[in-house]
């Protein structure tokens, strides 16, 4: 007996994975609760994110204070590209570092 197209991935499923689907319309992935498991449709496990440190310095009251954050780079060119160069922001944080 020939298994399931997305045998494995509904093997994952039940074991605990998140389940995503691909939506051709608007071509993203989008997050699927109880999968119907059409072989038409394509499936995945949600991939995990990414994440990246940064040690930010700043100055506060004449002191110089420091903060760790957690951010993909989608994320961090996001919340810090409005105010400021990305690039003089990532070129001083690995000056800071080394």
């Amino acid at each position: 007996m020939t298994p399931h197209k997305h045998a494995e991935l509904i093997k994952e499923w039940a074991d605990g994975a998140e389940i995503q689907f691909y939506f051709e319309n608007e071509e993203v992935w989008r997050y699927v609760e109880s999968p119907q498991w059409h072989k038409g449709t394509k499936y995945r496990i949600k991939p995990l994110r990414t994440v990246h440190k940064y040690i930010f310095a700043y100055q506060d009251q004449d002191a110089w204070r420091t903060t760790v954050q957690y951010y993909s780079i989608e994320e961090a060119k996001k919340l810090f590209t409005n105010e400021h160069n990305w690039e003089a922001i990532l070129s001083s944080t690995k000056e800071f570092l080394l």
